[in-house]
């Protein structure tokens, strides 16, 4: 069993440094400076640089100049000096200088002894640096570990990594084991390769090819691994392949290419085991049938860094251990705890004491074929681990699908089915997803906030009877019942209606039923693993619910609907009750903050009447009589006796205010998150020009795996973009440095949700951190102010003000001095969560 790396405090000291070295470097050169470092680096950890280390002392420069030549007469350089050479000569000589200064401080065996752990810090780190960063996608390394002992190798095995990457698959090999990889990519495979000599592999051959034109067919290997590319065009894969068909690309020709007892151990979107597209389907059904496929794994949700899409391990063999059974491993709880990373970590270690048991356990299940063939040959590893001694009664026993009519908006099904559409959509409803209630005692469709237009590239069906209304997206089915009152309604393929004899049923309860515990883990099971969770019909008839008798069903509901209503009721006084107690923190704070000026002009005022009164008029008698114009009445007696007594009715105002102050009108609307985040982030860059670099992450990975166009919240613009700004001002304030082109950068992250429905906005500033003994009370609460740039205390308290207005969250992540904290060089991290109302989906 391979175990987890050791860092060291020293080892971070040196990641930081470089990383300083780098934002240094930053506008210096076209490319992004950390390759070079990285090269550099690996030179002089391998002595390189010995013949400069007296002239150096000696303050002689000139050997700056020969530090490319050093390379060109080692081997282990050769194929990669031209990438990096070409690098070099973009950079200054005082960075170059600054560069290799750093690097004679450094103790070489320190280096010798650490090197691969440095260099995969640095790697793991550079996510957080869109700027200066490499821009690569690092894997996990346990992840890569985790792999390499499911593959079992021999000592002598020979190993094939396509579409390589940073040669991660090689990391955990043993110095005996040969190993063969490709990347297409000329910076990633210039990096890879630095990794390999970092590691000290030298049974390896790791090749800047395209995995596609020059798959290695003249092998054959005891293990082929890789992990399919999320966005690669399929294009290029030739006439035996259907257009994207990268998968059945790599498991066709890896099967090909595998030994007789060899295995196939590939990373696929988990989307891959369950879509409906009849390309992947045919190849499930293929190779289920062909008893190829060993093992299924679904991993953790959100274990890379860059991207929320989940991953699934396929292991898939010529022999099979497993007669006639797949073994199915539920592996998406395996997360272990970090401080310092914020996506979740696979926790291999423990998961490696499950898998090595042949019998089913809670986590390990072997699924016999003719049960697949039962599924429709659908893989989804969750839907093996239902407990079929749940009690109850399956939804297609007391239901059926509501077939409804035909209707098109675009006109085109007109003369197959007679239909008006002028006359039908003026009063034909539309029903989204977002209209259906997540309420079981407030659930009855309100057909009055329907909306009559109807989208234009998407087919419905006209309901016209009483129906229970189904969502087949996301967590939850948010069943809501429609009674038919003569105005018909159109339902999209998200929405289902379902068809319930009511006098055999409470409609009522099984609302209530279909929102419970057991029915949600049920979905949870069919669902995991879905960027965008979707739940068909035949897996929605076999859920299970308790049906008892009519008039227990009418009962039951009854004596729920009355406990929820005391429950909202103390739930109620309890709100009212914190909401007097926020009213009264928020009057004391505005008395506070209006007496203190207040008091300050009231005395102002009394001195300007003492000065007027004992040093202007003994001189000038006339004083309190004079005018502006000789026409109008009001003297300055008369203008100073209203100052006065205003100056008093404000003071008795303040004195005496109780009620609550409404501080904003809110005006909320629907709109598509990401261009919002978009247009804010320009506005920002705008803003902060030569002050601060602003950096945008959408996660695109994780869009495109779901077919995702738009992301919808309700909200209001102007009150989030003021939230927005606080959070920016809050690092202006307290944690930039006051300085042009100082390295101050602020970045906005998106991570979704799509099962729960929700997306997180992450702020995340570099520069200082915040002070040592700050809580997250103080930090939120009304008229708290720190440090030496103290405002008056309301930023941040009004960003959590704004999330509970929206119906959202508001965290923070900081990284604390002496501690781990959040990784990379983002020291603070405001953390943001808003519901999804919609999502709109490319066609």
């Amino acid at each position: 069993m391979i175990r987890k790396d050791q860092y060291k405090e020293e080892i971070n000291n040196i990641v930081a440094d470089l990383w300083q070295i780098a934002n240094s470097a930053r506008g210096q050169m076209s490319a992004k400076p950390m390759y070079v470092l990285m090269y550099l680096l690996s030179g002089y950890k391998d002595g390189l640089f010995l013949s400069f280390e007296d002239r150096f002392e000696h303050h002689d420069f000139y050997f700056l100049q020969e530090v490319k030549k050093v390379y060109e007469s080692v081997e282990q350089y050769s194929d990669i000096n031209p990438f990096y050479q070409d690098l070099i000569d973009q950079i200054q000589p005082n960075i170059l200088e600054g560069i290799i200064m750093f690097l004679f401080r450094l103790e070489r065996k320190l280096l010798n002894e650490n090197f691969p752990k440095i260099f995969d810090s640095v790697l793991s780190s550079s996510n957080e640096r869109s700027d200066v960063g490499l821009g690569v996608n690092f894997q996990p390394l346990e992840l890569s570990r985790f792999i390499t002992n499911l593959a079992e190798l021999s000592d002598d095995a020979k190993v094939y990594n396509p579409f390589a990457g940073l040669a991660s698959f090689s990391t955990y090999l043993k110095s005996s084991q040969s190993y063969i990889g490709q990347e297409i990519i000329t910076s990633d495979w210039a990096l890879g390769k630095l990794r390999l000599l970092a590691y000290g592999n030298k049974n390896t051959r790791y090749v800047n090819e395209d995995s596609i034109k020059s798959w290695d067919f003249t092998n054959k290997y005891d293990l082929i691994v890789t992990r399919s590319p999320f966005q690669l065009k399929g294009s290029n894969l030739g006439n035996d392949f259907g257009k994207d068909s990268l998968s059945e690309f790599i498991i066709k020709n890896g099967l090909n290419s595998l030994s007789d007892k060899g295995k196939l151990i590939v990373i696929f979107p988990q989307s891959l085991l369950s879509n409906s597209i009849t390309r992947d389907k045919d190849l499930r059904k293929n190779l289920v049938e062909r008893n190829l496929i060993e093992t299924v794994i679904t991993l953790p949700s959100r274990i890379l860094s860059y991207a929320a899409v989940n991953l699934s391990i396929i292991i898939l063999r010529k022999s099979q251990e497993y007669a006639a059974k797949i073994r199915m491993i539920d592996a998406s709880s395996f997360i272990a705890s970090s401080s310092h990373r914020k996506e979740n970590i696979l926790d291999d270690e423990k998961l490696w004491t499950y898998i090595n048991s042949n019998n089913n356990s809670e986590f390990v299940r072997f699924v016999e074929k003719s049960e697949i063939e039962r599924e429709d040959f659908d893989l989804q590893v969750g839907r093996y681990f239902i407990d079929e001694n749940i009690s109850g009664t399956k939804l297609g026993e007391i239901a059926s699908f509501v077939a409804g009519k035909p209707f098109s908006p675009s006109g085109t099904l007109r003369a197959t089915v007679g239909i008006d559409m002028h006359r039908e959509t003026s009063f034909a409803k539309f029903v989204r997803i977002k209209d259906l209630k997540n309420d079981p005692f407030n659930s009855n469709l309100d057909i009055t906030q329907l909306v009559d237009e109807l989208p234009s590239n998407v087919s419905f069906r006209k309901i016209s009877q009483n129906s229970l209304l189904i969502s087949s997206r996301f967590a939850t089915l948010k069943p809501t019942y429609f009674k038919y009152e003569g105005t018909p309604i159109c339902i999209s393929g998200d929405v289902y209606a379902l068809n319930i004899d009511e006098s055999l049923y409470d409609i009522r309860y099984l609302i209530y039923a279909l929102n419970s515990a057991q029915v949600t883990k049920q979905i949870e099971k069919y669902t995991a693993g879905q960027i965008m969770p979707r739940i068909n019909k035949k897996d929605l008839l076999n859920l299970k619910i308790r049906i008892p008798s009519l008039d227990e069903q009418r009962n039951q509901y009854i004596e729920l609907a009355q406990k929820q209503l005391s429950t909202k009721s103390a739930q109620y006084g309890i709100d009212l009750q914190e909401q007097i107690i926020n009213v009264n923190d928020e009057n004391s704070f505005l008395r506070h903050q209006i007496a203190g000026s207040l008091k300050s002009v009231r005395n102002s005022f009394k001195f300007v009447q003492k000065i007027l009164s004992e040093k202007v008029n003994p001189e000038f008698p006339e004083l309190y009589n004079l005018k502006v114009d000789y026409r109008l009445g009001s003297t300055l007696n008369t203008y100073l006796n209203i100052i006065e007594r205003d100056l008093n009715s404000i003071n008795k105002s303040v004195n005496k205010i109780s009620d609550q102050i409404d501080l904003m009108d809110l005006n909320l609307e629907e709109f598509d998150l990401l261009k919002f985040i978009k247009d804010y982030a320009e506005d920002l860059r705008v803003r902060g020009h030569n002050y601060y670099d602003v950096f945008v992450d959408l996660d695109e990975d994780s869009l495109i795996e779901g077919a995702v166009k738009n992301v919808y919240v309700k909200g209001d613009r102007d009150l989030l973009k003021k939230a927005f700004d606080n959070i920016v001002e809050n690092a202006e304030r307290h944690a930039f440095s006051k300085t042009i082109n100082s390295g101050n950068k602020v970045k906005i992250d998106l991570l979704y949700d799509f099962q729960d429905m929700k997306v997180q906005i992450d702020f995340g500033n570099t520069g200082h951190l915040l002070p040592e003994n700050l809580s997250y009370e103080s930090m939120v609460r009304k008229g708290s102010s720190i440090g030496e740039n103290a405002g008056d205390g309301t930023g941040i308290w009004f960003v959590r003000e704004v999330m509970k207005i929206h119906g959202g969250e508001f965290s923070f992540t900081d990284k604390k001095n002496g501690s781990e904290g959040i990784e990379g060089e983002y020291v603070t991290t405001i953390e943001l969560t808003l519901p999804i109302i919609e999502i709109n989906e490319k066609l």
